[in-house]
């Protein structure tokens, strides 16, 4: 007897779950054009498009469910236009997409240059850092020598211990 043909193994919903909380979209990346499917878009529209898909493929895009986790992982740029209080995915993902991007553009170029900023800024102290190095002790030496050494205190006999050697007794 035959056993019955295998049955496709799809996503679970809590793989889909972290999928849709996995899509993160950085400032860097929110006016950078990608060819997907053919046509040229935004990762910011591309973005707004994946989070409706997996929504879907959850059953949960008629419901405002994960809305405000997902608009977490959006840029703070993206964040100030866009509230997490709609009804529904479709309204949430349409208000992502129609975010204007020269607007999208001057955030993301203010995001390179305080980026850039703190870069320099973390170069600079390093620097310093190096120069003002804490001179050395003038007992360094010594204290590196006599490290190795302990100073024990040896305890006298005691009668029960009269005639025992060092090893003997413990």
């Amino acid at each position: 007897e035959q056993y019955p043909p295998p049955k496709p193994v799809g996503k679970t919903m809590g793989e889909y779950e972290k999928e849709l909380l996995a899509i993160k979209l950085t400032e860097e990346e929110m006016v950078k054009v990608v060819e997907k499917g053919g046509t040229e878009m935004t990762m910011t529209e591309w973005t707004a498009m994946e989070m409706y898909r997996v929504a879907k493929l959850l059953g949960i895009e008629k419901t405002a469910s994960f809305i405000s986790v997902a608009r977490r992982n959006l840029p703070d740029a993206i964040r100030q236009k866009v509230s997490s209080n709609h009804e529904n995915w479709k309204a949430f993902t349409d208000a992502v997409r129609e975010v204007d991007r020269e607007y999208l553009a001057e955030a993301e170029e203010k995001a390179t240059k305080e980026k850039k900023r703190q870069k320099e800024q973390d170069q600079m102290l390093a620097r310093l850092n190096n120069m003002v190095r804490t001179p050395d002790s003038p007992t360094k030496g010594i204290r590196a020598q006599l490290g190795g050494f302990s100073i024990a205190r040896e305890t006298s006999p005691s009668p029960s211990s009269q005639g025992q050697t060092a090893t003997d007794r413990g």
